[in-house]
């Protein structure tokens, strides 16, 4: 049931975008997102970003070559979403969200129907 209190508490008016992460979305997902690694190249882009782009193609139903330019680029969100999709990967995601009907694991967050 909408009241004010859980419009407050669902309201997404503070973000870029409709599809970006809250917060307390983004404490969810964080442990379960691979570390950076220890040597090697750093990363580029913050992984945050990179989610939030992969959420906007989730939500919006857009083509990769589509994602505005204040995102890292289409190819590296892209190899993400590839890397991250596997079911292997996100069955700790599973366990914690249910079952989804998206490919990529992480869509019930990107589609805005998470349990926060």
């Amino acid at each position: 049931m909408w009241n004010p209190t859980t419009r407050r508490q669902h309201s997404r008016a503070g973000l870029r975008y409709g599809s970006d992460l809250t917060d307390a979305e983004w404490a969810i997902l964080l442990p379960f997102l691979p570390a950076e690694a220890d040597c090697g190249r750093k990363r580029a882009y913050p992984m945050r970003e990179i989610v939030n782009a992969i959420c906007y193609v989730l939500r919006g139903g857009i083509a990769w070559r589509l994602v505005p330019d204040s995102f890292p680029p289409w190819r590296t969100v892209y190899r993400w979403f590839a890397r991250l999709g596997p079911p292997r990967e996100a069955a700790p995601l599973r366990q914690s969200f249910g079952s989804f009907g998206f490919g990529f694991r992480l869509g019930v967050i990107c589609n805005g129907q998470g349990q926060v």
